[in-house]
């Protein structure tokens, strides 16, 4: 490399090296805000998970580039959970397996906390739970929270090895007290690292305060039984998976409009980012499923 063109690619480098440390620090500072000015309930904290969960990945990707080695638990997790604001996988087919195990394993779990297990063949249960707003707005459901607790690679197994893993250790599976500490301690886990990163760049260039609006949103609750037949869900197994790929999809994409959004006041980046990470999955989630009705001649 030429002495003048080596000297350009170094000034570049310097300038890139310090951008992203600039929007490092304006999303810590983001996030930090919004921490603070969050509705304090269950609903709006598996929301913001993914989120979080984005900035302490972009994180730990841009500082590792740099040769800044950190180590934080649940790193693999950070990853795993990250990826999650794809809604599911590329492509429907392995969406739908993903969605059926979940679904299967939300059926098996609250069918097994019935009193007398001669109930269980009643399908009297539910296995599903749709949060909206007083709007009756979507803007949430269990499966996909549970969804963001499990391991990809164990939901993209066959259904019969997931069936045999269930029936091995039903306990391990279940959105118990000791699950919801650990999703908590994962949370905070986050957010104590991006706090940390956060404080570790006051010094960096300019001081910046980012606010977050308050946001009060009063949520509503129905309860659902995936294999019954009603108004709201088909019957038969690419029925139900079209269901849930659409209910998640737009899970994802109205809690960020109807919920999230609502507490941004100063954008230095970071609303702009998470806004088009969820629009581009959830047009793309969209195409690939008319895409899969054409192919199949399902459109009418």
């Amino acid at each position: 490399m030429k002495e003048k063109n080596k000297n350009e690619y170094n000034a570049e480098m310097t300038i890139n090296e310090y951008l992203s440390l600039l929007q490092i620090k304006y999303d810590c500072e983001t996030v930090y805000s919004l921490a603070k000015s969050l509705q304090q309930d269950g609903v709006t904290g598996f929301g913001i998970i993914p989120y979080f969960t984005l900035t302490a990945a972009t994180i730990l990707e841009m500082l590792s580039s740099n040769e800044i080695k950190l180590e934080i638990p649940y790193s693999a997790r950070i990853k795993d959970i990250r990826m999650k604001l794809k809604i599911f996988e590329d492509g429907y087919s392995k969406s739908k397996r993903m969605l059926l195990a979940i679904d299967y394993l939300q059926n098996e779990i609250f069918k097994n906390q019935l009193t007398f297990s001669f109930m269980k063949s009643w399908n009297i249960h539910y296995n599903l739970g749709i949060y909206t707003n007083k709007d009756k707005i979507v803007i949430g459901n269990t499966q996909y929270n549970y969804y963001l607790l499990q391991d990809n690679r164990f939901l993209k197994k066959s259904l019969n090895e997931i069936a045999t893993a269930y029936e091995i250790s039903p306990n391990n599976f279940n959105l118990d007290e000791h699950v919801g500490k650990e999703c908590y301690q994962y949370a905070y886990t986050c957010a104590q690292f991006i706090n940390s990163i956060r404080s570790g760049l006051k010094s960096f260039d300019m001081p910046v305060t980012i606010n977050s609006n308050k946001n009060i949103v009063d949520f509503y609750y129905a309860d659902y039984n995936t294999n019954r037949k009603s108004a709201l869900l088909p019957q038969g197994e690419n029925g139900k998976a079209i269901f849930l790929y659409l209910l998640h999809t737009l899970s994802t994409m109205n809690f960020l409009l109807y919920v999230l959004n609502d507490y941004e006041k100063d954008d230095y980046g970071w609303w702009l980012k998470i806004n088009y990470i969820v629009y581009y999955y959830s047009i793309h989630k969209l195409t690939d499923l008319h895409e899969r009705f054409v192919q199949n001649k399902f459109m009418t």
